[in-house]
């Protein structure tokens, strides 16, 4: 019950960033309050200190812990915040690779896809499907991201219908994953699928 209670407090939605900060310089290093603190200082703007409170979480709590997880998107979003592409799709992939576990997974991966679309770079976004996508079967985000690659790229337009089409049902109404799915359905010659 205690530690349940500290759990809670940890996290308090209601308590200020100067009350979480002065419980971290009173000597808390809990990774939930560290993690807290970061969360807050990236609302606000400060991007160095969220990035130390972010760095101190990882080792408070390493992998496989959630919470070394979120530090580590946390790290990854401010790295692609101040452009270093690089540095956030380590962090992206060091999620994918070291917290098999995570809830947060998923966004991992849509965070590493996004940036490297932005770069164009093809033969990574491949590789990032080909060792991450099985890992997200009812995912519909990720089966429309992998469906439209595949699509884009002249991949295989069989699996890109089968994916679109997953994720078409698994989220009806979504009129992206709709389109995608036309466009799947577009390149497997089955134009009149597509108008349906």
């Amino acid at each position: 019950a205690g530690f349940i209670r500290f759990l809670h407090e940890s996290t308090a939605p209601d308590e200020t960033l100067a009350a979480v900060d002065k419980r971290i310089d009173g000597g808390e290093h809990a990774p939930e309050v560290l993690v807290r603190s970061a969360e807050r200082h990236v609302e606000a703007g400060e991007l160095d200190v969220a990035a130390k409170r972010f760095e101190a979480a990882i080792d408070a709590a390493p992998a496989p812990s959630p919470l070394g997880a979120a530090a580590r998107l946390g790290i990854g979003r401010i790295k692609a915040m101040k452009g270093d592409t690089a540095g956030a799709l380590e962090q992206y992939r060091a999620v994918l690779r070291s917290y098999p576990e995570s809830p947060r997974l998923a966004e991992a991966f849509v965070g590493a896809i996004y940036l490297l679309r932005e770069e164009s770079k093809t033969k990574e976004i491949d590789a990032l499907f080909q060792e991450f996508a099985g890992r997200f079967p009812d995912d519909p985000a990720v089966l429309n991201d992998h469906a439209r690659h595949l699509v884009e790229t002249g991949g295989d337009a069989t699996a890109a219908v089968e994916k679109a089409t997953r994720a078409a049902s698994l989220s009806p109404q979504s009129p992206d994953y709709e389109a995608t799915r036309a466009r799947a359905l577009l390149a497997a010659k089955r134009p009149q699928e597509a108008m349906d």
